[in-house]
């Protein structure tokens, strides 16, 4: 008795043509995508697009490189010249303040003079005076 039978579907077998299945009986896990093997000295488009990938990775590498060189050397100029400005304020504060006290002993001065004016010039007025006085006397 030899029974012509199918092999079970769960043991293996071929997988259908999908192009073949409507849509609506295809399930996302029966699609499965397979690459082919290709010759060793064939480069696929990948590889063109990885070096075109890595030239623009390295061109903007270097770009970086340079912006943050320049970056730098403007930084460290800044900060030479921020010490110099901070420099020049510290001895413009002292030329300021000599200066400053000059003016203050220079007025004090003036002022002291400006009294012994003062007082020179009330006691020749008294004197004039009393010259005068004495002079209508003697005229009389």
């Amino acid at each position: 008795m030899n029974i012509m039978r199918s092999p079970p579907t769960t043991a293996g077998g071929s997988q259908p043509d999908l192009s073949k299945i409507p849509a609506d009986n295809i399930s996302d896990t029966q699609i499965t995508f397979r690459k082919r093997k290709q010759p060793a000295d064939r480069e696929c488009q990948c590889s063109d697009e990885i070096k075109l990938v890595r030239n623009e990775l390295s061109r903007i590498t270097s770009l970086l490189e340079n912006y943050i060189g320049s970056n730098t050397q403007i930084m460290s100029q800044m900060n030479q010249s921020i010490v110099e400005v901070k420099s020049e304020i510290t001895d413009l504060r002292a030329s300021h303040e000599q200066t400053r006290n000059l003016i203050s002993s220079n007025v004090a001065e003036i002022s002291i003079q400006i009294q012994d004016i003062e007082t020179a010039t009330s006691k020749i007025s008294i004197e004039n005076s009393h010259i005068k006085t004495q002079l209508s006397h003697l005229q009389s």
